[in-house]
């Protein structure tokens, strides 16, 4: 519309103006009413047409503009400015209304030419020129040169203005196109993070299955095999002997694999959340935290691969600063963890790779610039907490590989960045050259090393974008040659311990937490009752030669047993000077190196400690071991199983009487949480899933909380049709939701329809899916009792359905 006023504007000017009484005006106005009309025309059909019709369309708008305004000039003669209107046209019609410079460049020609032609024939048709000299009169010239030179001035000042209109349309050109590029990016992005979404959505449900049978059937390993011990001794004295000294490494081994499988589970669950970092839409779940249990979690993980390297690898956890549970997202905190030892482990071949944690000071605070006061604020704002609840807590990664430069540490953090080592030097020492060298040479375990070795440059960025979540903060330093050290600074929420032995579950929790040190939740009570007995001890002697595994070893031991004891790091059994060697010492020392401790001038009083990777066999089954990596409770569990010998003990006979049980042991012997000698009324239960494996591992649960006659069916159709053919059988029905021929929501449907057909009592229907997406509410809409997500732990099981059958025995006596 503003173009049509000043269009109005623009010819009323010039036609009131310029032309002499004699011409009439009306015939500007009726070209300008045509021209009008034929705009408003074209504007209404112009979105209906073909681009060759809207192309043909723009071609003939400009040839009418050209006759009609090069008419008026005509009309009214070479003293009536019409050309100003075509010039005006020619100025902004391109900008308005092309995005083609080529149609564009026609048009302007074609304006250019109109115009020219136009004011050509306005002086040969209207020859009276009162500029006109005497000798143009006398020779009958009709064009004089002054209007040639008019002619000419109004030809470049066209071709000027369609200069000027062609570069403007060039600039918006480019800036439409990029806007255009931007915007399909955009548009390319979202279905990339729909698509990816989906994917790691269906992924998760697929890799949930497996691991479901994995844990399954670890919880059932660490029962049987306990059950199956028990079962061989005569008494609880040899048992627990015998276990430590037959079966340690195997449960250490065991109880590795359930962790790491826990880790991956809480991995594979926040995947999708992990997809979303880039559009911000992380949510923390929070929950209570034993930090050091997840930090020799992450160091289980990645120590066969440190083993493979043969660099040492080990965590450390300031227990007399740091509490032991934070509120915070287990899972967001492991991935950062993952991602620092696995970039540590990568760029290092000698040396070691350290995952340390401590209180951060406020100087710290202060030298890496991190505004407390800010933080605090926020976090009392969103989350209702007081500052002497909120602790900073410092991660740091330690390593001695092969460092990065300093121009490559601006770049570590963004999305597929990973910096080209060669520009280190020769160092022959990434983590990829080794495995791609000898990976495939002597062990299929190498497939999975060097599937964590692949280098994508998201591990740091995932980091960095889970960090920021969390209000924290991550910091890089590197000297090329010397090693790289990764510091996490995390505000935290300090946690509590668990206020009984057995973990509280919510209803709706997809992860139940499985914590080795829930039996002694206070390391700090523990070792305040351990100091006391170190009596006579007063010196330790570590053999070692990693000088990170001696010094983790030897602040452990002096934060345990206190400061007052003299802890000696040597190399050599020689170097141990047996004229001063103290009675009731302590040698810890490399299994490998046994036969030469022997050598020394050992008395009855002193204690031999071999150290062994962790998950061999021991060679010496009369002796204790420290394992490498090791995990602090079961170094505490090991000195207070010397400490509390009341009489010194020797070598043959050393720690003889003892109870040998720690807490790994512990685990696996109450790990089911059920008294198996409860012989109550026969329960039945009916198991209703299309995965044979998941089929077995549900069946040997059940029978570990008491159901000894466990039905089970491969479909909903089968299902039905046994609910159908045993009346007020099953206790409890577990359902599968995705599984063929009926899926086990039209299965609750149709039981829930038989049972108002027949009037058979309420049997509940607990749905066991690995669909997370899956809401609680949703699936009690479908006349399910509750949810269990895969994978599925025995306590939480246990608690789950009885809560059902509790509940649905209060909601049957009311009606």
């Amino acid at each position: 519309m503003g173009f049509v006023l000043l269009n109005i504007v623009m010819y009323s000017t010039i036609v009131l103006r310029f032309p002499e009484e004699k011409y009439s005006k009306w015939y500007a106005f009726l070209v300008l009413g045509i021209e009008i009309v034929f705009y408003f025309y074209a504007s209404s059909i112009y979105p209906r047409l073909s681009p060759t019709g809207q192309r043909i369309l723009q071609d003939v708008r400009v040839l009418l503009l050209v006759v009609l305004i090069g008419s008026l000039q005509i009309y009214y003669g070479p003293f009536t400015p019409m050309w100003v209107i075509l010039s005006y046209k020619l100025a902004t019609k391109s900008i308005m209304n092309y995005l083609t410079l080529t149609i564009a460049f026609i048009h302007n020609v074609l304006i250019i030419m109109g115009t020219t032609l136009s004011l050509y024939i306005s002086y040969r048709v209207h020859p009276q020129n009162p500029y006109q000299t005497k000798s143009e009169v006398d020779t009958g010239k009709v064009i004089t040169e002054l209007e040639i030179d008019v002619i000419i001035v109004v030809f470049l000042l066209q071709v000027s203005l369609c200069i000027v209109s062609m570069v403007s349309l060039s600039l918006i050109q480019e800036n439409v196109r990029k806007v255009t590029d931007q915007q399909v990016e955009i548009f390319r992005q979202k279905l990339m993070n729909e698509s990816k979404a989906k994917f790691i959505s269906e992924m998760s449900h697929e890799l949930r299955n497996p691991i479901h049978g994995i844990l399954g059937a670890v919880q059932l390993l660490r029962h049987e095999s306990s059950k199956a011990m028990k079962s061989s001794y005569e008494n609880i004295e040899e048992f627990n002997q015998n276990l430590f000294i037959t079966n340690r490494a195997a449960l250490e081994l065991v109880n590795d694999i359930y962790d790491n499988s826990n880790i991956l589970l809480h991995i594979f669950s926040s995947s999708l959340q992990l997809s979303k970092l880039n559009l911000g839409k992380v949510k923390l779940k929070i929950q209570n935290v034993n930090i050091l249990h997840l930090m020799e979690s992450m160091i289980s993980v990645f120590f066969t691969l440190a083993v493979d390297k043969g660099i040492c690898l080990q965590s450390f956890f300031n227990f007399e600063n740091v509490p032991l549970f934070f509120q915070t997202d287990y899972a967001k905190l492991s991935q950062i963890l993952m991602n620092l030892v696995s970039n540590g482990i990568k760029y290092t071949s000698k040396g070691h790779v350290q995952l340390r944690c401590d209180i951060c000071s406020d100087e710290e605070l202060e030298h890496w610039r991190i505004n407390k006061k800010k933080i605090l604020e926020e976090m009392e704002k969103e989350e209702n907490i007081t500052d002497n609840q909120i602790q900073f807590l410092k991660f740091e990664c330690i390593d001695t590989g092969i460092g990065m430069a300093e121009e490559n540490l601006k770049e570590i953090f963004k999305p597929f960045s990973t910096f080209d080592t060669s520009s280190n030097g020769n160092l022959e020492s990434t983590f990829d050259k080794y495995y791609l060298q000898y990976g495939s040479k002597y062990s299929p375990k190498r497939n999975i090393s060097r599937l964590l070795s692949e280098r994508n440059g998201l591990g740091l960025s995932i980091s960095k974008s889970l960090c920021t979540a969390m209000k924290g903060k991550i910091f890089v330093q590197s000297k090329v040659g010397k090693g790289t050290v990764i510091t996490v600074i995390i505000p935290l929420k300090q946690g509590s311990p668990p206020e009984s032995q057995s973990v509280q579950y919510t209803d709706n929790s997809l992860f139940e937490s499985c914590d080795p040190y829930e039996k002694s939740n206070n390391i700090l009570e523990k070792i305040t009752h351990l100091k006391p007995k170190k009596g006579k001890i007063k010196e330790i002697y570590i053999i070692e030669n990693e000088e990170s595994f001696s010094e983790t070893l030897s602040s452990y031991l002096r934060m345990i047993l206190g400061n007052d004891i003299f802890i000696y790091d040597v190399r050599e059994p020689g170097q141990i000077n047996n004229n001063k060697l103290m009675d009731y010492a302590i040698i810890i020392y490399n299994e490998e190196l046994h036969e030469k401790v022997k050598e020394l001038k050992l008395t009855s009083k002193t204690y031999l400690i071999p150290i062994v990777q962790r998950g061999l066999s021991r060679k010496y089954s009369e002796l204790s071991y420290i394992t490498k990596p090791f995990r602090v409770m079961d170094l505490i569990d090991l000195l207070e199983r010397i400490l509390i010998c009341v009489s010194p003990i020797g070598l043959g006979n050393q720690l003889e009487g003892i109870s040998n049980t720690s807490s790994t042991e512990n685990i696996a012997s109450s790990e089911s949480g059920v008294d198996n000698n409860n012989n109550e009324n026969v329960k039945c239960a009916l198991v209703v899933d299309d995965n044979s494996v998941n089929r077995k591992i549900m069946q040997k649960m059940l029978e570990l909380i008491g159901y000894y006659h466990i039905d089970v069916a491969a479909n909903g159709l089968e299902c039905f049709q046994k609910y159908k053919e045993n009346k007020d059988k099953y206790e409890v029905i577990l359902m599968d939701l995705l599984m063929p021929l009926m899926d086990g929501s039209e299965a609750c449907k149709e039981i829930r329809n038989f049972e108002k057909i027949t009037n058979r009592k309420h049997c509940p229907i607990i749905a066991v899916t690995a669909n997370v997406w899956e809401s609680k509410e949703s699936l009690l809409d479908k006349g399910f009792d509750s949810v269990i997500y895969k994978p599925i732990l025995i306590k939480p099981l246990k608690q789950e359905i009885d809560r059902v059958k509790e509940f649905t025995k209060i909601k049957s006596e009311i009606d």
